[in-house]
């Protein structure tokens, strides 16, 4: 499954599958929304894969933005998935329940 992003207010949900292939277009469109807003809360509740450079980019995405002094908090209800991935990588600071 392709992913999907919803925005509301600076509050992004994504839906959907987040492996390397489609790192390329979230990229972008982090890019672009990290400009717009000075905090991003992305909701991985309806992840329903994230793999290891998906877990490193969220890493870098949450860098960028400090270096920018904004910020990124990564946020979810439970996805045993995507805290598995997250633990494996070394992000799992990343991450609020």
């Amino acid at each position: 499954m392709a992913i999907e992003i919803l925005e509301h207010k600076g509050i992004f949900e994504i839906f959907g599958t987040l492996r390397a292939h489609n790192l390329g277009a979230l990229q972008i469109y982090f890019d672009l929304m990290i400009e717009k807003y000075d905090d991003l809360v992305i909701r991985l509740d309806r992840l329903e894969e994230l793999d290891v450079s998906a877990a490193l980019y969220l890493e870098k995405l949450h860098e960028k933005a400090r270096s920018m002094n904004k910020r990124v908090t990564l946020v979810s209800q439970e996805n045993p998935e995507v805290e598995r991935i997250l633990l494996l990588t070394g992000t799992l600071y990343l991450y609020t329940e």
